[in-house]
Protein backbone atom coordinates (compact mmCIF):
# COMPACT_ATOMS: atom_id res chain seq x y z
CA UNK A 1 0.00 0.00 0.00
CA UNK A 2 1.56 3.50 -0.97
CA UNK A 3 0.48 6.25 0.88
CA UNK A 4 -0.25 9.84 -0.25
CA UNK A 5 3.56 10.95 0.46
CA UNK A 6 6.65 9.86 -1.60
CA UNK A 7 8.06 7.99 1.47
CA UNK A 8 8.10 3.95 1.49
CA UNK A 9 5.30 2.61 3.63
CA UNK A 10 6.63 1.26 7.16
CA UNK A 11 4.96 -2.32 8.02
CA UNK A 12 2.17 -1.25 10.19
CA UNK A 13 0.92 -3.24 13.31
CA UNK A 14 -1.67 -5.71 12.90
CA UNK A 15 -4.79 -3.86 13.60
CA UNK A 16 -3.68 -0.48 11.74
CA UNK A 17 -4.22 -0.97 8.03
CA UNK A 18 -6.85 1.69 8.24
CA UNK A 19 -4.70 4.16 9.49
CA UNK A 20 -3.51 5.59 6.09
CA UNK A 21 -6.68 6.29 5.13
CA UNK A 22 -8.63 8.13 8.07
CA UNK A 23 -5.36 10.26 9.08
CA UNK A 24 -5.44 12.32 5.53
CA UNK A 25 -9.54 11.75 5.62
CA UNK A 26 -9.05 13.44 9.24
CA UNK A 27 -6.65 15.99 7.79
CA UNK A 28 -9.09 16.85 4.91
CA UNK A 29 -12.15 17.22 6.85
CA UNK A 30 -9.90 19.40 9.02
CA UNK A 31 -8.51 21.56 6.56
CA UNK A 32 -11.66 21.52 5.28
CA UNK A 33 -13.44 23.12 7.27
CA UNK A 34 -10.84 26.08 6.83
CA UNK A 35 -12.00 26.24 2.96
CA UNK A 36 -15.05 26.50 4.44
CA UNK A 37 -14.10 29.10 6.86
CA UNK A 38 -11.79 31.05 4.36
CA UNK A 39 -14.86 30.72 1.25
CA UNK A 40 -17.29 31.97 3.53
CA UNK A 41 -15.02 34.95 4.52
CA UNK A 42 -14.86 36.03 0.82
CA UNK A 43 -18.46 35.92 0.37
CA UNK A 44 -19.08 37.79 3.42
CA UNK A 45 -15.99 39.65 4.16
CA UNK A 46 -17.92 42.73 2.83
CA UNK A 47 -20.84 42.55 4.92
CA UNK A 48 -18.37 41.71 8.06
CA UNK A 49 -16.55 45.36 6.72
CA UNK A 50 -19.87 47.23 6.35
CA UNK A 51 -21.17 46.24 9.82
CA UNK A 52 -17.76 47.34 11.52
CA UNK A 53 -18.31 50.14 9.76
CA UNK A 54 -21.83 50.79 11.11
CA UNK A 55 -20.46 49.87 14.32
CA UNK A 56 -17.69 52.51 13.86
CA UNK A 57 -20.41 55.14 13.24
CA UNK A 58 -22.38 54.42 15.83
CA UNK A 59 -19.70 54.52 18.30
CA UNK A 60 -18.44 58.15 16.28
CA UNK A 61 -21.79 59.58 16.71
CA UNK A 62 -22.00 58.60 20.81
CA UNK A 63 -18.48 60.40 21.13
CA UNK A 64 -19.75 63.37 18.52
CA UNK A 65 -23.22 64.11 21.17
CA UNK A 66 -20.85 63.70 24.06
CA UNK A 67 -18.79 66.65 22.84
CA UNK A 68 -21.53 68.30 22.26
CA UNK A 69 -22.88 67.90 25.45
CA UNK A 70 -19.24 69.52 26.46
CA UNK A 71 -19.17 72.43 24.10
CA UNK A 72 -22.18 73.17 25.74
CA UNK A 73 -21.25 72.96 29.38
CA UNK A 74 -17.76 74.96 28.23
CA UNK A 75 -20.34 77.82 26.92
CA UNK A 76 -22.34 78.11 29.85
CA UNK A 77 -19.13 77.84 32.18
CA UNK A 78 -17.76 81.08 30.01
CA UNK A 79 -20.69 82.78 30.05
CA UNK A 80 -20.51 82.53 33.88
CA UNK A 81 -16.73 83.40 33.69
CA UNK A 82 -17.70 86.68 31.74
CA UNK A 83 -20.59 87.53 34.52
CA UNK A 84 -18.25 86.90 36.99
CA UNK A 85 -14.90 89.19 35.24
CA UNK A 86 -17.58 91.79 34.59
CA UNK A 87 -18.73 91.83 38.24
CA UNK A 88 -14.68 91.85 39.42
CA UNK A 89 -14.23 95.23 37.12
CA UNK A 90 -17.18 96.85 39.13
CA UNK A 91 -15.87 95.80 42.38
CA UNK A 92 -12.57 96.99 41.59
CA UNK A 93 -13.84 100.53 39.95
CA UNK A 94 -15.91 100.83 43.24
CA UNK A 95 -12.70 99.96 45.00
CA UNK A 96 -11.05 102.73 43.44
CA UNK A 97 -13.44 105.35 43.95
CA UNK A 98 -13.57 104.48 47.38
CA UNK A 99 -9.82 104.93 47.56
CA UNK A 100 -9.65 107.56 46.43
CA UNK A 101 -12.62 109.25 48.19
CA UNK A 102 -10.96 107.88 51.54
CA UNK A 103 -7.87 109.64 50.45
CA UNK A 104 -9.89 112.78 50.11
CA UNK A 105 -11.72 112.39 53.75
CA UNK A 106 -7.95 112.06 55.15
CA UNK A 107 -7.43 114.64 53.44
CA UNK A 108 -10.27 116.63 54.78
CA UNK A 109 -10.01 115.44 58.29
CA UNK A 110 -6.04 116.54 58.09
CA UNK A 111 -7.77 119.68 57.23
CA UNK A 112 -10.41 120.29 59.69
CA UNK A 113 -8.06 119.26 62.77
CA UNK A 114 -5.35 121.99 61.41
CA UNK A 115 -7.91 124.40 61.89
CA UNK A 116 -9.48 123.32 65.45
CA UNK A 117 -5.31 123.73 66.45
CA UNK A 118 -4.91 126.82 64.84
CA UNK A 119 -8.76 128.24 66.30
CA UNK A 120 -8.26 126.60 69.81
CA UNK A 121 -4.10 128.93 69.76
CA UNK A 122 -6.16 131.60 69.11
CA UNK A 123 -8.71 131.37 71.73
Amino acid sequence: MSSLFLVPDPVAPAGYSWLPYIVPLILLLGGGGGYVAWKRLRTEGPKILIEAAQGAVIVQSGVIEDLRDQILDLRAQLQESLRLQRRVRQLEQSEEHLKAENISLKAQVSDLQKRITDLEAQS
